[in-house]
């Protein structure tokens, strides 16, 4: 890996720094050992930013689905609750054509979705 090599490099040119060794030669190699750490660790922190920046990115659009499919959930219930309505309202209405019709009529035969003879109610009979 890098940070091995850049190791090496560093020791090596600790070891080759004598009073005889060409200073410049000395200094090049510790320059390049260092730019070789300072390279991976500018990498490391860019692949952490990277990572958390992506991270946030997917709970912004988690959050922003939640948001819609709750707003979704509001109208559904809305609409629900306007059909349960309009259901009890049907029932009071054939509650009370029932009651009519056993006031003024003998049999009242109840039909069914196709028109089939379900049952009867013979009230004045």
């Amino acid at each position: 890996s890098i940070p091995a090599i850049c190791s090496v490099a560093l020791a090596v040119a600790s070891v080759v720094a004598s009073p005889a060794a060409v200073p410049w030669l000395v200094y090049s190699v510790e320059l390049a050992a260092l730019l070789c750490f300072a390279w991976q660790g500018a990498w490391r922190i860019e692949r952490h930013l990277r990572t958390e920046w992506w991270a946030v990115r997917q709970v912004e659009l988690s959050a922003a689905k939640i948001e819609e499919l709750q707003a979704c959930i509001q109208k559904q219930q809305g609409d629900l609750r306007q059909k349960d309505q309009a259901i009890a309202d049907q029932k009071r209405f054939a509650s009370s054509l029932q009651m009519f019709a056993n006031m003024f009529c003998d049999t009242v035969l109840f039909l069914d979705a196709d028109l089939r003879v379900r049952g009867s109610d013979p009230s004045h009979i």
